[in-house]
């Protein structure tokens, strides 16, 4: 299968074995370690996998009094798992890859919804911008994927994932959640 992704940054075991078991402690939790002896995390396994989204190039014409329009170009990214919307400055770099199916995790999100998504919430952040209603037209959209390193990790019985991302090479708490309700694509034999 070839797919259209983000380069991968992050693909030392040793370095992926480091962020996996690294803690992250708030203030409260300082001084709850201060108190405590918290046991270590201990990594179990790590597995390596593709998650899509999808990109979007969209104008937005809002009407000006006088009958002109002002317009602007955004770029987006839409999730393909919950469909949450965020702005861009620019469209990332992309490669194309030969990767196994089983590596890559199904999108719930469609290609049409997700036009739709998108512009939608991009209606709703220009309404709130500037008051009032504008037209969004979808220019372009695509399904990327990004790199990610899910590491099964243990604190004592307790067992939980966290994600890497192989791209920004940093945590990615959605995702940490979400991983166990992840669905892949199948081998096509």
């Amino acid at each position: 299968m070839i797919i259209q992704c983000t380069p991968q940054r992050l693909s030392a075991p040793e370095k992926v074995e480091q962020m996996a078991v690294k803690e992250t402690y708030g203030a409260v939790g300082r001084i709850i370690r201060l108190f405590t002896r918290p046991q270590p995390v201990r990594l179990l396994e790590t597995h390596f996998f593709y998650y899509p989204y999808y990109t979007a190039g969209v104008k937005s014409e809002l009407p000006q009094p006088g009958n002109r329009r002002m317009t602007e170009y955004y770029f987006a990214v839409c999730d393909s798992l919950d469909g949450h919307v965020s702005k861009m400055k620019n469209l990332p770099v992309l490669e194309d890859k030969e990767v196994d199916p089983g590596m890559v995790a199904k999108a719930v999100v469609t290609l049409e919804n997700a036009g739709d998504i998108i512009c939608e919430e991009l209606k709703k952040q220009v309404m709130a911008k500037f008051g009032r209603q504008a037209e969004i037209t979808l220019k372009e959209i695509q399904k990327i994927y990004k790199p990610f390193y899910a590491c099964k990790c243990a604190r004592g019985e307790k067992q939980f994932y966290r994600v890497l991302d192989a791209e920004m090479m940093e945590r990615n708490y959605f995702l940490d959640l979400k991983f166990p309700q992840l669905v892949f694509e199948e081998n096509e034999a």
